[in-house]
């Protein structure tokens, strides 16, 4: 039985992560143990995928008020 899951243990959808490059990326789909993820803040840009928890060097970006 899996356990709970930890914000920033892997990719969900909604969230905007910073890879090791600096560039911002929006997971806009989750299939599985692939997400989908859309360069810029707005998941707007290029279409890239990742499995759901290879965040090793990636950081959750939070905008600064």
């Amino acid at each position: 039985m899996p356990g709970k899951v930890i914000k920033g243990e892997r990719f969900q959808i909604g969230e905007v992560w910073q890879s090791p490059r600096g560039f911002l990326y929006k997971v806009v789909d989750v299939a599985g143990k692939e997400a989908v993820l859309r360069m810029g803040t707005h998941g707007l840009g290029r279409k890239t995928k990742r499995w759901v928890d290879a965040i090793s060097g990636w950081s959750l970006y939070v905008e600064e008020e």
